[in-house]
């Protein structure tokens, strides 16, 4: 009993010694530059969608209109909770298959420039 005290007192030295190791090294770690202050976030100008509803399994288009004012690069990322984008959700023009449920589904997307973004969404009635 007195040996397995002293092991699990060890290893409680050791840990405590680990943690404190550990969290001086981050002080090295490189870390990157802070977003530009200047940055101005991308703008979406309008979302568009070739239908407003669609039948269970159906496919509609989905449009995002967007510009960055800085003249940056431009991601894409579209979102919905049910239903999926069959060609990818990574592009300014989409498509969404709707679930095989009748409903009303909100479609999201969100535009960045690396360091802020814009989002808007879009809802299509499935029946």
């Amino acid at each position: 009993m007195y040996c397995r005290s002293i092991i699990i007192s060890l290893i409680v030295i050791f840990l405590a010694g680990s943690i404190i190791v550990c969290s001086d090294q981050d002080k090295h770690l490189i870390k990157p530059p802070p977003a530009d202050p200047t940055n101005q976030h991308p703008v979406i100008t309008g979302i568009s969608s070739s239908a407003v509803s669609i039948a269970p399994l159906g496919i509609v288009g989905l449009y995002c209109d967007a510009y960055d004012p800085d003249g940056d690069t431009i991601f894409y990322l579209w979102t919905c909770e049910d239903g999926n984008f069959p060609g990818g959700y990574t592009d300014c023009a989409i498509t969404w298959q709707g679930p095989s449920s009748s409903g009303g589904y909100i479609i999201k997307v969100i535009v960045s420039d690396g360091q802020d973004a814009d989002s808007s969404e879009i809802g299509i009635e499935v029946r």
